[in-house]
């Protein structure tokens, strides 16, 4: 019973949580300057489809440094649109919903931290948690970063998991081309 609670509980939080973490990613209009970021998908959600095979290793102290920087910028309430942007695969697909999620009043008080990092070629496997006002609220979330041109990003594959489970994903989740991790 206590698992269906929790269960339960979830389905009713995802929704409002996943509007407090996109948001999160890019409220603010300054830009605090830094390395790209990363984002993440929930958990309990398999995010298998385009999954590369291959067995991750831990990172090494600067690919965890640069990964976990890209993951606390791209989910931080004071990261600007821009930076953002930056911060996420494909980041100009996004334009758009980043700037429209960043206008919501939820956008407040965001942040991510990163508890591992595990890496195969140019894919991170992360595991953050989200936090509003410094509360958990998507507690050890599974999500992938790419290194793309030297930087490590948020994978668009992670970040649009979210917005599908928010119910706000834009055609650019829909592109394989997009969203495809890299092997």
């Amino acid at each position: 019973m206590l698992i269906s609670l929790r269960r339960s509980a979830q389905v009713v939080a995802v929704p409002l949580v996943l509007a407090l973490v996109v948001a999160g990613c890019s409220s603010s209009a300054s830009d605090s300057g830094g390395s790209p970021s990363t984002p993440s998908t929930p958990s309990d959600t398999s995010a298998s489809s385009g999954t590369p095979a291959g067995s991750p290793t831990p990172a090494d102290p600067a690919t965890r440094k640069a990964v976990t920087a890209a993951f606390v910028a791209f989910f931080s309430s004071t990261t600007s649109v821009a930076r953002s942007e930056v911060a996420l695969q494909h980041g100009a697909s996004f334009r758009t919903t980043l700037q429209k999620e960043a206008t919501g009043s939820h956008a407040q008080k965001s942040s991510a931290t990163v508890s591992a990092v595990t890496v195969s070629g140019d894919l991170a496997r992360v595991t953050f948690t989200i936090l509003q006002d410094g509360v958990p609220l998507l507690p050890n979330t599974q999500g992938f970063g790419v290194r793309e041109d030297g930087n490590w990003k948020v994978a668009a594959q992670t970040f649009c998991t979210l917005l599908v489970l928010e119910g706000t994903a834009p055609p650019a989740c829909k592109d394989p081309a997009i969203t495809a991790l890299p092997n």
